[in-house]
Formats: C-alpha cells, sequence, structure tokens
C-alpha cells in the first residue's frame, strides 16, 4: 500500500474521529482508533523505508527513527511533504 495514502488516511481518521466524539456522533471511536492504528502503522512503513535506504547517513536513519517514536503526527507531515523525496531516490 501506498505510504502517502496511509498517511493522509491517518490524518483524515485523526482529525474526523476526534470531532464525531465531541459531537457525540457515531463511530467517532471507531474512527479515532482507525487513526491510531493507522498512524502506527505508517510509523511502521516508514522507519522501514528509512533503514533501507542507502542514500542517508545512519545518524540521520536515527534520528528519523527517533522522531517517529516521540513526535509522531508532526514528523509524519514533514516526512511525507519533504524527507521522503531524498530518502527513497
Amino acid at each position: 500500500m501506498n505510504i502517502v495514502l496511509i498517511f493522509w488516511l491517518s490524518f483524515a481518521f485523526q482529525l474526523i474521529g476526534p470531532f464525531f466524539k465531541i459531537m457525540h456522533l457515531p463511530l467517532g471511536e471507531e474512527l479515532l482508533i482507525a487513526g491510531i492504528v493507522s498512524h502506527y502503522l505508517l510509523a511502521a512503513f516508514a522507519i522501514t523505508e528509512i533503514w533501507q535506504s542507502g542514500n542517508i547517513h545512519r545518524s540521520e536513519k536515527t534520528m528519523w527513527t527517533v522522531a517517529f517514536l516521540f513526535l509522531g503526527g508532526l514528523v509524519g507531515l514533514l516526512y511525507i511533504l519533504m524527507g521522503r523525496k531524498r530518502i527513497v531516490s
């Protein structure tokens, strides 16, 4: 599955899920859980992609891994929009 698609689905679910929960609409909890699971799936695929890349040094690979583990969605956004082109190419 395409990692960019997973990111945008995760992003959408993590925005819509809490809104549904706050408004007490049906499927709010399920959307939130889907967003969290898809976020961890994205992180796993991205970390695997980063460590298999030969374009960046080991220290930068470690930086991306730690960032994905502790900063979550912000790093996912940075990775998809800016870092992935350089790492995967």
